[in-house]
């Protein structure tokens, strides 16, 4: 059985402080009723559990959470995630969810949209009541993050506002720098070799470097990463 969720949740808060934390998985994770993140390989891959209630029952998934785009610029996470249960029922998960800009500088809008792949005995019960229960679920997420979101320090960076500094221009959109920022990483060579080739074919190797440490320390500001240059 698949399921369609194609979703829009406005948010009392800036989309600065909603960008915070739907770019945090742990904290976006901690916003899903019964969900929580178990183990974190590196800074894509992550083990997670969620308990659901369905009808009278409760089932628990164990499974595995995978990033696969973290964009500050378009303020946009796409993930998958994949779990069974003990009674041998499967899901999976492929999301995209972004901020966008609000009515208002202190407004933002959560959008989501996900398709859900449901196999076993939970895949023969009633489409309704799996979407019903969802539709809740659902719910309950947008309550927490509006919440998280409120709670987040108002930003003061140009590249928290949305604005891509001339030093992020340089070195592109590139998520995976983005992901090493939120994992508390340092960029190496090799980001240091793609800024100079992408956004200063002719100024050499230390100039595309020099833009990607830049381009670090702007994201840094913007997502709390704290990264050393």
């Amino acid at each position: 059985m698949e399921i369609d969720f194609d979703k829009r949740y406005p948010v009392r808060a800036s989309p600065e402080q909603a960008w915070a934390v739907l770019a945090d998985l742990r904290a976006t994770a901690g916003c899903w009723p019964g969900a929580a993140i178990t183990a974190q390989h590196d800074s894509r891959r992550f083990d997670g559990t969620v308990s659901a209630p369905i009808g009278l029952l409760t089932t628990r998934f164990d499974g595995h959470v995978e990033l696969l785009a973290l964009d500050a610029l378009r303020r946009e996470l796409r993930l998958a995630a994949q779990g069974v249960d003990q009674g041998g029922s499967s899901a999976s998960m492929q999301l995209t969810a972004r901020i966008e800009d609000g009515e208002t500088p202190a407004a933002c809008v959560l959008v989501g949209r996900a398709g859900i792949a449901l196999g076993g005995p939970l895949a023969q019960l009633d489409r309704r009541l799996l979407m019903s229960t969802s539709d809740a679920l659902l719910g309950q997420f947008a309550e927490r993050f509006r919440t998280a979101a409120a709670a987040m320090p108002a930003p003061t960076s140009a590249l928290a506002r949305g604005e891509a500094s001339p030093a992020l221009q340089s070195a592109g959109p590139d998520s995976t720098l983005t992901l090493m920022v939120q994992a508390g990483q340092a960029p190496g060579a090799a980001f240091a070799a793609k800024g100079a080739a992408g956004g200063a074919a002719t100024s050499g190797t230390a100039a595309g470097s020099g833009a990607v440490r830049r381009a670090w320390a702007a994201l840094c500001n913007a997502l709390g990463g704290g990264g050393k240059t």
